[in-house]
């Protein structure tokens, strides 16, 4: 039987709203796309910023990434059936209900700073995208015309495509942020804890925060006082009267013990810079292997004088850190001490001994622990020049000392404030005006080279000439 004349097909009249549903269903599937590839790579450059050995930072990489793709194994066919069984427009309505619960709970995985939780976020968000995936595909032939369902897979898609682009972008834009905001307090407040196990509750024990007193915060500076860690004992109390403070202003003590109290040794900036009779005395003895210093700290040391930065970061430096061609090495953000990113240009003095140490070292890590899967401790290299002070034959002298006579040595050279600031990485000196914080992106790359080189062939005839002499690494 003919149908009749004056019926109207789908294609020849439209749904009179599809603009607006159509429309509505791009940007949800865009929101749903950043949001997933946001999540999944923010994950990945945290862990790739986390300070971690460089084993386990690419054993976690795939471990995001299958946490992503299996959701879409194990669920894809379930939203299918929710497609079928149940309204199209429902199960959008709910999977972006689930989105907005992940996306809640996933920063507070990244406010707590856990791995676990961020990873976690990472599979709810790929299980509400599985689920979402079939109902968006339904949606399109209730939502267009038949004519325009070629026009409009390929919308889909295409925004499906960017959305992916802009989630990964933001996410490295994120990441980077967040680690350069928290990384150094992260690692102050990881010494605070450690200081307070160490120090603090062997004295107190358990007892309450109220039942502490005056007596029992003396205790705690005399037995710091008692190792000599007078400087040590004066930020313990910082440390302590601050807590105090914060739990009185919060209502959980009545009073605060050290109110009252002095410090039992004022902190003061260290002024030593050593001579240069006491620079060719060290010299000498990183050189010898008599010295009770390690091989690997002995080259650090030197490379702290050289290059004038600190302790931690000489220590920790990786192969993935430098680049020969260009003679530069890059401290990433997450390791330096202000959070950021600083590159050092590398003397021939500084590179030969950093060869010599990537040629001899079984790890990534030029300079590696006991362990071997992480480098060696600052504070180790600390304690040897400690043990190593009557022998060298110069007291009371630290590894510190070392940046502080580079940074003296290249003012005495005539080398600018600024330049010096920029070499040291102190981000006080080098951004201290709006101009310098806002609009000055000018690396200085060129004028800390020629500062450092004049340091080295300075230092090179203090030591007599020997300091770009490198010896073969002794077993």
């Amino acid at each position: 039987m003919e149908p009749p004349t004056n019926s109207i097909s789908r294609e020849s009249q439209p749904p009179r709203d599809w603009r607006r549903g159509f429309w509505s269903l791009i940007v949800t599937q865009f929101q749903t796309g950043f949001n997933d590839n946001g999540l999944k790579y923010l994950v990945i450059y945290l862990i790739i910023g986390m300070d971690l050995p460089q084993a386990r930072r690419d054993s976690l990489v795939p471990i995001v990434g299958a946490l992503f793709a299996i959701p879409f194994i194990l669920f894809s066919m379930t939203g299918g059936y929710f497609a079928d069984r149940y309204s199209k427009r429902s199960v959008t309505i709910g999977t972006k209900f689930l989105e907005i619960g992940v996306m809640a709970f996933f920063i507070v995985g990244l406010a707590l700073r856990s791995l676990p939780l961020e990873c976690a976020g990472v599979f709810l968000i790929s299980t509400e995208g599985a689920l979402f995936g079939p109902s968006k595909y339904g949606l399109l032939p209730e939502l267009l015309p038949e004519r325009q369902l070629s026009w409009g897979n390929g919308i889909i898609e295409f925004g499906t495509f960017l959305a992916g682009i802009g989630g990964t972008i933001a996410a490295g834009e994120l990441a980077e942020r967040f680690l350069a905001e928290y990384a150094s307090a992260k690692r102050s407040a990881h010494r605070q804890r450690l200081a307070i196990v160490k120090d603090v509750l062997p004295v107190i024990g358990s007892a309450k925060a109220a039942a502490v007193t005056r007596r029992d915060i003396d205790r705690i500076m005399e037995r710091m006082i008692g190792r000599s860690v007078t400087i040590g004992a004066s930020r313990m109390f910082e440390i302590v009267r601050k807590m105090f403070s914060w739990a009185l202003e919060k209502g959980l003590v009545e009073h605060n013990p050290c109110l009252g109290m002095k410090k039992p040794f004022a902190t003061r900036k260290r002024d030593r810079v050593l001579s240069p009779d006491e620079i060719r005395a060290v010299w000498a003895a990183l050189g010898a292997a008599e010295t009770p210093i390690s091989r690997d700290g002995r080259d650090v040391l030197k490379l702290c004088l050289i290059t004038g930065q600190r302790l931690g970061e000489v220590a920790g430096m990786s192969r993935d850190e430098l680049d020969f061609a260009k003679g530069i090495w890059t401290i990433p953000s997450w390791r330096s001490k202000n959070g950021h990113a600083h590159r050092v240009p590398l003397t021939e003095t500084a590179l030969a001994i950093i060869k010599v140490a990537v040629a001899s070292a079984p790890t990534e890590f030029l300079f590696p622990g006991y362990g071997k899967d992480d480098a060696v401790k600052s504070a180790s290299v600390g304690k040897a020049v400690r043990r190593s002070r009557e022998r060298i034959g110069i007291p009371h002298w630290t590894s510190h000392d070392l940046r502080r006579t580079a940074a003296t040595g290249m003012a005495d050279l005539g080398v600018a404030p600024h330049v010096i600031g920029r070499v040291l990485n102190h981000r006080a000196a080098i951004h201290s005006s709006v101009t310098d914080q806002v609009y000055n992106r000018y690396s200085y790359d060129r004028e800390k080279r020629a500062a450092l080189d004049l340091w080295d062939r300075e230092l090179g005839t203090i030591i007599g000439g020997t300091a770009a002499v490198i010896p073969l690494r002794s077993a």
